[in-house]
């Protein structure tokens, strides 16, 4: 197999590749792995990256924003900003009915009671929010939200891990061990010695 094929291979899948070689690839797999990429995030939350949006056909990018704009799923502020205010609205007003992720740009848009109901929606299922819109929470909140990222051991940020008892700093790192995700070496230095040694003995990552 030639290198043409390999790569033609590769195009094939639909994976991401960087934006170096996505301005290197010939027309014809250009146009091949854009319409590959648009099929494989057409129902992800995660979608193209601003490179790859760029290189779209303009029908391409009507068409791809359109649908995201209709389930609520992630744009950039790049993306967001080539839409209607109409659609902005609508935008906006999906993606709190879902609860997902927003940027904080695209959160001060919200009106107060649209904030308080996408932050409660994040919060109720432990939903990663910025350290800006932690910020908002009543300490209740927080607390609801730290269990719940706790629990699950979903990643938190230092800033959230140095809010936490000692017990629940514990509690968090044996389940980020489970998922087999890392902690930072701040984390690590917050444990006790006891529980520093539990955690090195149960084959805990540190990055």
């Amino acid at each position: 197999m030639n290198n043409k094929q390999l790569l033609q291979q590769y195009v094939d899948t639909g994976v991401q590749l960087p934006e170096y070689q996505v301005r290197s690839l010939p027309p014809d797999f250009l146009k091949t792995y854009l319409r590959k990429r648009l099929i494989a995030v057409e129902d992800k939350w995660t979608g193209l990256s601003d490179y790859e949006f760029k290189l779209l056909t303009p029908d391409q990018q009507n068409q791809y924003l359109r649908k995201r704009v209709e389930n609520g799923y992630n744009i950039s502020h790049y993306e967001f900003e080539l839409l209607t205010p109409d659609q902005q609205n609508q935008y906006l007003t999906k993606v709190v009915e879902n609860g997902y992720f927003i940027s904080n740009e695209q959160f001060e848009l919200l009106t107060p009671d649209q904030q308080n109901q996408y932050l409660m929606k994040r919060v109720e299922n432990g939903y990663f929010i910025s350290n800006e819109q932690f910020e908002l929470l009543t300490p209740d909140q927080q607390n609801q939200y730290l269990m719940k990222r706790v629990e699950n051991g979903y990643i938190i940020s230092h800033y959230e891990f140095e809010l936490l008892t000692p017990n629940h700093r514990f509690q968090y790192v044996m389940k980020v061990i489970e998922r087999g995700y890392p902690i930072s070496n701040e984390q690590f230095k917050l444990l006790s010695p006891d529980q520093q040694k539990i955690f090195k003995d149960k084959g805990g990552k540190i990055w």
